[in-house]
């Protein structure tokens, strides 16, 4: 954790040197600009383990004919298992020659296309699958870019590339985690349909996660030819006294420039509203999809230094006189197979001028002729049956499908519907994979032979397959047959298939009261704890055993890839004892009430300084990681067990002052640890009921076996977001658990 050291500033001519050194700092910190980053930028393992990480390139506005680049690692801590080119710039581009790993460090790389259009690009250029060698020390290590070059159309060098390395730590902290993720957003992302004459509201929010925030600088663009700034209300963020920079506010012309600076002594980690702009769609605006744009964003901590890592995320705004129809061509179905060596399949190329006249369409459609041959081409008719078709229309044979079509008649409408019907074969020979079917060249044409504009062209897929699908193979790999299992835990599952096709980890529980690990308990069922449709981050449920009785159960973890499932179950047994257990490795607890003894020394009266060693509590209102003589209410403390298997506080050892006030808590703008003020379990909703106009979310429990939070809970919001993002009227709160909640304002939780 980030620690922070409070420094007084005197007199507004300081502030005014802050404005110029947050909008020095700030020039180009958020600004679009070609990049090239290394995904995901940090990394966290141990020796043995292997990972992935991708080399990621965005040229922007610019053009992208090659690229190479260098990336350098620590070879006494890594390896390099495998290379994989992502064919950023289509399959049949070039590497350069010498591209690969030279097992000493570095890693060099190379590509290029072939042939033109070449058009800006954004994606993944390489896939890099990393091994931690045996007896690497524990550390931070960088994993650096160099010789980064893009080149454009005319093989010039794309200037302005920003550069994002990365790092792999290896090993673990002995210190407690605890979250930061400082953020400036637009919200709502996307807004709209607003039709011209029209109004409507964005937010500019900014979360310095931990840090003290002293400063905030940032520029709003806007497109000055379809929208005006009605007014731009500034919403104290810093508190009413916080000075403005001068020139604060919009120029007319499409950039709303705004700072803020603290003149408080003591500054503190802020969340909330900086700006509410109120927007108005100027009479005569085209429809169509505008951007609002953060630009020279900077935030500055307490030192006047710009805090770093700082996630900027701009918004949309969708402008419509009436309803929203955009024309489209697309290749139907989207995705085709799979189908084996020398069967055959019919995509449709389907065209939907949307409320434009339709007078002409001409295009391409490009496939791979090693594996796929043109067996018939059927024209639809699309403008009648007496449209003339474009001199050399059809397959050259050699992977490219060019068709055009014109109308005849003098009286041009609106059209939708199928154009081509299309028959391909498998060659024989042909290798398993999946295959592009690429639109290109796509123009719609209206009645006076103008192009229609925004035209959305979809593209096709085909798969070919010479061996039947693969059904998956789950395995539960977080427990296995026989664990003890308490508290709350996170279940994962892998699929063993190697196919890398799931789409969806469904995780039940089923009550073993007979103890043979069979599901066959007359009465009982499997109730389902968890869906996961998003694998990005591993196949993973949350299971809460804080409510049920100790016991026999079994986990089912089933996996769906959309053609089979199947399903993986193990044998647990749930222990949740009287009294506080703690698992091997961090823990963090909470006491609803003040305790007879609260001391340390007699809370944990049973355990020597080599079992639990470490006690800490992070006290928000210095930022620091504190080692507390005693344990009070409401606050949540990190413990340390440093044995292989879990231990627990007894009851005996909580029993509550009587009588006793009524515990309270002063919390304060930032990350606080508190803890559940009941022994029932509530939500969050009713548990942080005293602070709801002052916490904006809340995290926990924390998960020991996993190292992570269970939770992310939202105030003011219901049901469940999307996995562990929860409203937090369905995020429980359990007595001794520990949680980390939120603040806007400085508060008090009873």
């Amino acid at each position: 954790m980030t620690k922070i050291t409070w420094k007084g500033m005197a007199g507004s001519a300081a502030i005014l040197l802050i404005f110029c050194a947050c909008f020095m700092v700030g020039v180009g910190l958020a600004a679009a600009a070609p990049s090239v980053s290394v995904d995901p930028q940090t990394n966290e393992y141990d020796a043995g383990d292997t990972f992935q990480v991708s080399i990621l390139a965005d040229s922007d506005a610019s053009d992208l004919r090659a690229m190479n680049l260098q990336l350098d690692y620590d070879p006494a801590v890594l390896q390099v298992n495998s290379i994989t080119n992502n064919n950023l710039l289509g399959a049949g581009a070039l590497e350069a020659p010498g591209s690969g790993d030279d097992g000493a460090g570095t890693i060099t790389y190379g590509i290029a296309a072939t042939s033109g259009p070449y058009a800006p690009v954004a994606g993944s250029m390489i896939t890099i699958n990393f091994e931690v060698k045996a007896g690497a020390a524990d550390g931070i290590y960088d994993l650096d870019l160099m010789n980064v070059i893009l080149l454009d159309e005319t093989s010039t060098a794309i200037a302005g590339v920003a550069i994002m390395d990365a790092t792999v730590k290896i090993g673990d902290d002995v210190l407690p985690p605890v979250p930061a993720d400082p953020t400036v957003k637009i919200t709502p992302a996307m807004s709209g349909p607003v039709a011209p004459g029209a109004t409507f509201q964005v937010m500019v929010d900014v979360d310095s996660a931990d840090e003290a925030l002293r400063a905030v600088n940032l520029q709003l663009k806007y497109d000055a030819a379809v929208l005006m700034v009605n007014s731009v209300t500034n919403e104290n963020l810093l508190g009413a006294g916080a000075l403005e920079a001068p020139g604060s506010g919009d120029d007319g012309a499409g950039t709303i420039i705004y700072g803020i600076a603290s003149t408080a002594g003591a500054y503190t980690p802020q969340a909330g509203t900086m700006l509410t702009i109120e927007f108005e769609v100027k009479a005569g605006a085209a429809n169509g999809i505008y951007n609002l744009v953060l630009d020279n964003v900077g935030l500055m901590d307490e030192t006047n230094t710009a805090i770093a890592g700082v996630v900027v995320t701009d918004a949309t705004v969708q402008v419509a006189d009436g309803p929203v129809v955009m024309p489209e061509v697309m290749v139907s179905p989207n995705a085709s197979g799979p189908v084996d060596i020398g069967e055959t399949f019919q995509v449709e190329v389907m065209v939907d001028s949307a409320d434009k006249n339709l007078r002409a369409v001409s295009l391409l459609l490009g496939y791979d002729p090693a594996v796929l041959m043109v067996t018939d081409i059927n024209d639809e008719n699309l403008l009648g049956a007496g449209a003339l078709v474009a001199p050399g229309s059809g397959d050259n044979g050699a992977g490219t499908i060019s068709y055009g079509i014109a109308a005849t008649g003098g009286v041009y409408t609106p059209k939708a519907g199928a154009m081509l019907t299309i028959e391909f074969e498998v060659k024989a020979g042909a290798a398993d994979g999946v295959y592009d079917l690429d639109l290109m060249n796509v123009v719609l044409q209206d009645q006076a032979n103008a192009a229609i504009p925004g035209v959305v062209v979809t593209d096709g897929t085909v798969e070919v397959s010479t061996v039947p699908n693969v059904v998956p193979e789950p395995e539960i790999v977080s427990h296995a047959d026989g664990d003890v299992v308490s508290k709350t835990q996170i279940v994962e599952v892998v699929d063993n298939s190697g196919q890398d096709d799931i789409n969806t980890a469904t995780f039940a529980v089923f009550a073993d009261t007979n103890s043979n690990c069979i599901d066959d308990d007359v009465g009982n069922v499997w109730t389902v704890f968890a869906t996961d449709n998003d694998g990005s981050d591993g196949w993973t449920g949350v299971l809460d055993t804080t409510g049920v009785p100790d016991g026999q159960y079994l986990i089912k973890a089933t996996l769906d890839d959309g053609k089979d499932s199947a399903f993986n179950t193990v044998c647990v047994e749930v222990y949740n004892p009287e009294g506080i257990i703690l698992l091997p490795g961090w823990n963090l607890i909470s006491f609803p009430e003040t305790l007879e003894d609260a001391t340390i020394d007699s809370v944990l009266q049973d355990f020597d300084d080599t079992e639990i060693d470490s006690v800490f509590y992070d006290d928000a209102s210095t930022g620091m990681m504190v080692v507390p003589t005693s344990f009070e209410p409401l606050k949540a403390y990190w413990v340390h067990n440093n044995l292989d298997e879990e231990v627990v506080i007894i009851k005996d050892y909580l029993t509550p002052k009587v009588p006793s006030t009524p515990p309270s808590l002063r919390l304060y703008p930032g990350w606080n640890a508190v803890g559940h003020n009941t022994k029932v379990e509530l939500s969050a909703e009713i548990s942080l009921s005293t602070i709801d106009n002052s916490y904006i979310k809340v995290t926990g429990p924390w998960v020991t076996s996993a190292n992570e939070y269970a939770y992310v809970g939202y105030n003011g919001v219901e049901g469940v977001i999307n996995g562990n993002q929860v409203g937090t009227d369905v995020f429980s709160m359990s007595v001794y658990e520990g949680y980390y909640v939120f603040v806007d304002e400085e508060c008090v939780l009873a």
